[in-house]
């Protein structure tokens, strides 16, 4: 798996409370919780934002239309990655 990276997306393409990059000022997407960005970790679908990253008070919340099994399908790939993720930064994927 060395040189191939398999992305989750962020859990954030399903909330209703994201903005998209274009609309704010510093190029990025951003948020309530995160109005001068969202963080690299939320981004790349390895820190689940149904509990926070720090002192925010705005959690993800699915948008209008998205479901549970949307949701539940997202946790089970994000958890998949993350054990991926683990083994290849200790070397256990040689």
């Amino acid at each position: 798996m060395r040189g191939h990276h398999r992305i989750v997306e962020p859990l954030c393409h399903h909330c209703k409370h994201k903005r998209p990059w274009w609309e704010g000022e510093t190029g990025t997407a951003t948020c309530p919780a995160f109005p001068e960005g969202i963080p690299d970790d939320i981004l790349k679908g390895l820190w689940d934002h149904r509990e926070p990253l720090g002192d925010e008070q705005t959690l993800f919340e699915p948008r209008e239309g998205v479901s549970d099994e949307t949701v539940a399908d997202w946790e089970k790939r994000a958890l998949v990655f993350i054990k991926q993720t683990q083994s290849i930064s200790m070397g256990l994927d040689e």
